[in-house]
């Protein structure tokens, strides 16, 4: 059995409004169902982060494959408003960054010419991610290429997309000086 969701971009209040919209009473009866899956059965999920990660949530409730559990998000909003942070690279003689509320992590990085890999801008495919640290503040995780585990334990940090929650960070981008 295979269940598609799709909602499209909406703001975390209109959520439960599209669910009654859609005859559900709230956000909650669109994870309800997962328990009545085959215990082989598939979701495949695109929506905001909020419906994301109460569907996650249902899934590991029920100790289901996450391999059966497939989902894109779309505009990365994250969960907490932007804030400037600062980063120091540890690997590049402790060089700060200050990351604008308006900027990404990766381009604040590129902006001080720090070289860094990257492809899709979406948070989708890792090349961006680097080591986190040290850390004095959270991480708003908005990619979709870490686990929830890796997230949880910020140790790792998406920079196209994710960022700090005010405060610093103190990563590693995984640059060495050529030797010799």
């Amino acid at each position: 059995m295979k269940i598609s969701v799709s909602l499209p971009e909406e703001d975390v209040a209109l959520l439960d409004e599209h669910a009654r919209r859609e005859g559900l009473r709230h956000l909650g009866e669109y994870t309800d169902g997962i328990d009545r899956l085959d215990p082989e059965g598939e979701v495949y999920l695109c929506g905001p982060l909020r419906l994301r990660d109460a569907v996650q949530q249902a899934w590991q409730a029920q100790d289901r494959s996450a391999g059966r559990l497939q989902f894109e998000t779309f505009a990365s909003g994250g969960r907490f408003a932007p804030e400037e942070f600062v980063v120091r690279l540890a690997d590049q003689q402790d060089h700060e960054v200050r990351v604008g509320r308006n900027r990404t992590l990766l381009g604040a990085l590129q902006d001080n010419g720090v070289d860094m890999m990257w492809d899709c801008l979406r948070g989708e495919c890792g090349l961006c991610a680097v080591r986190v640290l040290e850390i004095d503040t959270q991480i708003d995780h908005r990619d979709v290429f870490l686990s929830t585990e890796q997230h949880d334990g910020n140790e790792a940090i998406v920079t196209c997309v994710s960022r700090a929650v005010g405060g610093s960070l103190v990563i590693d981008t995984g640059f060495r000086q050529p030797s010799g």
